[in-house]
């Protein structure tokens, strides 16, 4: 909040809320659902203090298996230890930001835009106040729209 009050845009590389993480884990059975359980309540929490909060845009990559295996076998500089557990994560990612975008329309984009596009949007845009981004019914419907 303080980065982005100061220069207008605040880049993250993960979602603030943190919590996909949790749900994608037990979606793909390497987590226990629990988890997800025990953390939404602190999350909704959280974000009624204004600690936490939706982003004004999410981009979000979907990279085909085939393409994933390709870059890591050619990429030899990282070792990779959870490649597989990642690749099986993809599908609920998509999932979860599926239902994101079902809450926050406009705000979700699946795809990377170039470095050019990317550039621009960040310059054009203007210091607002995002009114949803602590809004706990938001999160609520959130919560509503993943698949059972």
């Amino acid at each position: 909040m303080a980065q982005e009050s100061a220069g207008g845009v605040a880049l993250c590389d993960t979602d603030p809320l943190k919590l996909h993480y949790d749900w994608c884990m037990g979606r793909a059975g390497f987590g226990l659902i629990d988890r997800f359980s025990v953390s939404k309540p602190m999350v909704r929490d959280a974000i009624l203090q204004e600690k936490l909060g939706f982003a004004d845009l999410y981009l979000v990559k979907q990279v085909e298996p085939e393409t994933a295996r390709k870059q890591k076998e050619e990429d030899s500089t990282r070792r990779r230890s959870n490649f597989e557990r990642h690749l099986a994560l993809q599908p609920h990612l998509i999932e979860w930001y599926s239902a994101l975008s079902r809450v926050f329309p406009g705000r979700v984009r699946f795809g990377y835009p170039d470095y050019a596009v990317l550039s621009d949007m960040l310059q054009q845009k203007a210091p607002e106040v995002n009114p949803r981004r602590f809004d706990a019914l938001a999160f609520d419907q959130l919560m509503a729209e993943l698949p059972d």
